[in-house]
């Protein structure tokens, strides 16, 4: 039980960070401190946003960074807002844009400013309360001693994050598994990207880069390696129809579901180790389960025919799935590749144009600052830092986004206030309210990753009784808070709505035409290796992470255009481009073994199809830009050599590979239908 909670990731969590307040309290109280040591601790929000306690490529440059940054701007806004409180708008105003920019350098960076932004505010918050040289020297130790508390609490747990976040993955992975049979069963395949595997394996992979050379950490990569080849076995269906047919019927659908069930089974097993700090176990216990199905699939495999090539694929597949699961290693052996980074500055500058929504958004972030601040300064009480608070808090990368985080943010301010109220009401004062405030730590944090709304109640909870204990919190200063939440919240969403807002529909076009890039360039390396050019391994994988997390992206796009406004008359097109995008990857994912094993196509197939394709992918993406190309004449009579070679071939291995690529073909000329329409606009 107890080690059941050690290794949940939210308690965990909250452990980390509570003990690592608990001893900054006790050290501040040794030092007759504690009054300075609980304003210190306002870092945690900031903490919080930018991430910098969670391992990361580049971690300790990160940290010194945040240390700096966070102490540096919260004294430079404390010391402006007592000595020269008539530039605060300007100074928010110019703090907005650049901090905000940030995001041009990539997601981590833009954590890292938004956490900067937010100490600027508790700054001024505190700037009157203390010495500036005491705050900042305070901030800084703080922060300090949080990052560094977390580095050895990692090194101790044996890189629990990444370990936690594998874990995730193949929980997940093995969700999707028992789903499988009940979704062929129904002929209900999803049709698109699953988004939190993609977060998941995403998150591993970031997590993996933390630990200097991800290629030096045999275990931590393998456990990482064997995800993916889980999610491209998952991913390639050679022919849904087919395949439902081979796999759901009266002789092979109960083994098939077992075997399904012992798979995810065996998965489980693989995150418990990894969570509880150990390799993955090797074991056999899948063997038998997979037996019986391949003995179940041979009437299907005597069929012969498209059946008995989709049976068969199905066998082998079956087999590599239980290798992986039984080994718990990857099916090859590749190094993940560390990519080059562009220079920073140059991908600020080419980003800093009025077209690119980090230019628009970083100047929306200023005015906002600006003119929250201005209200602030014309408040009755001079708490108008809480509407700037709201407005760093509640701001997200997307308006469906930034609504969810609004009305959470509202409610959970509102509902802390009232909780508040009562407490004070009730006679909770001095060390009482200290101590209430810090028991209610750890349930707050453990709810951090899990509801921002509820995280909100306890934040504000623990907020008003640290006010308490520092004689600050009264009746006027919770109401003050109310409102001036509800103003910064309608702030971030007018803002949002109105000034040049940036619809994911704007999007939409260029994700269409990265997407196909990857895609085309997966495929080209495919029927490169066909035609008997070698191609690395590690270009072949990348390549197919090219493309999948370009699906995500296009996927994750779509799925908040749903939610904005005026944008359903585009929903029909964008769901069957999805599900012939990802249609197609399968196809090519359903081919990748035979690359692997060496298979060869003759010459002459091997030339034609790459002839064939090329020229097919120039005209896709010339049309997905917008310089439509329609489907050459030309193609008729080679598309009817392509299908007549498949129809006269053998049902052998390449018999399957040209059976693949023909789906593909089809997938491609549905794709190009939907390209000569007009793609989704900004507004």
């Amino acid at each position: 039980m107890l080690r059941r909670l050690w290794v949940n990731p939210y308690l965990n969590f909250s452990f980390r960070l509570t003990t690592a307040l608990l001893l900054f309290l006790l050290a501040a109280w040794q030092l007759d401190l504690l009054p300075q040591g609980v304003i210190s601790l306002l870092v945690m929000p900031a903490l919080l946003i930018g991430g910098i306690d969670i391992p990361s490529a580049h971690w300790s440059r990160r940290i010194a960074l945040g240390v700096l940054g966070y102490a540096g701007f919260a004294g430079l806004t404390a010391w402006i807002g007592v000595h020269a409180p008539e530039f605060t708008t300007l100074w928010f105003a110019l703090l907005g844009f650049v901090l905000t920019s940030c995001s041009a350098f990539g997601n981590l960076a833009a954590r890292l400013a938004m956490g900067s932004l937010t100490m600027a505010v508790i700054g001024l918050a505190t700037g009157s309360l203390y010495p500036i040289w005491q705050l900042t020297l305070g901030f800084g130790l703080a922060v300090s001693w949080l990052v560094l508390y977390s580095a050895l609490w990692y090194r101790l747990t044996g890189n629990m994050p990444l370990r936690q976040s594998l874990a995730e993955t193949y929980q997940r992975l093995a969700a999707l598994m028992i789903k499988r049979p009940e979704q062929l069963l129904d002929h209900a395949l999803p049709v698109h990207f699953d988004e939190p595997l993609g977060i998941h394996l995403a998150n591993c992979r970031r997590l993996l880069g933390s630990l200097g050379d991800p290629n030096k950490n045999g275990p931590l990569k393998n456990a990482f390696m064997l995800a993916v080849d889980m999610q491209e076995r998952l991913q390639a269906v050679p022919d849904p129809e087919l395949a439902s047919k081979v796999l759901v019927n009266e002789g092979t659908y109960p083994a098939y579901r077992q075997w399904t069930r012992a798979v995810a089974a065996r998965l489980h097993r693989i995150a418990r180790d990894l969570q509880r700090g150990g390799e993955p176990s090797k074991s056999d216990s899948v063997t038998q389960f997979t037996d019986q199905f391949l003995q179940a699939l041979e009437p299907m495999l005597a069929r012969g025919g498209k059946e008995g090539m989709v049976a068969n694929y199905m066998a082998n597949n079956a087999r590599q799935i239980e290798r992986l699961v039984q080994r718990a290693a990857p099916l090859y052996q590749r190094n993940i590749k560390v990519e080059q980074s562009q220079s920073p500055w140059k991908k600020w500058r080419q980003m800093m144009v009025w077209s690119n929504p980090v230019m628009r958004g970083s100047v929306r972030m200023s005015l906002l600052l600006a003119l929250g601040s201005e209200i602030g300064s014309l408040m009755p009480m001079d708490n108008g830092f809480w509407i700037l608070s709201t407005v760093v808090v509640v701001w997200q990368a997307s308006f469906v986004a930034i609504r969810s985080r609004a009305w959470q943010r509202a409610g959970g301010t509102i509902a802390g206030l009232v909780l508040a109220l009562i407490a004070l009401t009730a006679g909770v004062s001095g060390i009482w309210a200290l101590l209430m405030a810090v028991v209610l730590v750890p349930i707050s944090l453990a709810l951090v990753t899990k509801h921002h709304g509820w995280t909100t109640v306890g934040v504000t909870l623990i907020l008003m009784l640290a006010f308490e204990y520092n004689g600050m919190a009264t009746t006027e200063v919770i109401i003050a808070r109310m409102f001036d939440t509800l103003i910064g919240c309608l702030l971030v969403l007018g803002g949002y709505r109105y000034l040049w807002p940036q619809w994911q529909g704007g999007r939409q076009a260029q994700l269409r035409i990265d997407s196909l890039v990857s895609l085309n360039h997966y495929l080209k390396l495919l029927l490169q290796s066909f035609s008997g050019k070698e191609v690395a391994a590690i270009d072949l994988a990348l390549a197919r992470r090219a493309a999948y997390e370009q699906g995500i992206a296009l996927n994750d796009s779509f799925n908040q255009m749903r939610q904005e406004p005026g944008f359903g008359r585009n929903v029909q097109n964008s769901t069957a481009l999805l599900a012939l995008y990802k249609g197609a990857m399968s196809h090519m994912n359903a081919i990748v073994p035979q690359v692997h094993k060496g298979l060869r196509l003759e010459a002459e197939e091997g030339q034609e199809l790459c002839h064939l394709f090329d020229e097919l992918a120039d005209i896709m993406e010339q049309t997905s830009k917008g310089n439509i190309q329609p489907w050459p004449d030309s193609f008729k009579e080679r598309e009817q050599w392509f299908y007549q070679r498949l129809e006269s071939g053998n049902t052998d291995k390449s018999g399957f590979v040209l059976y693949q690529l023909s789906l593909v073909l089809q997938r491609y000329h549905a794709i190009h239908q939907i390209l000569l329409q007009p793609a989704p606009k900004a507004s």
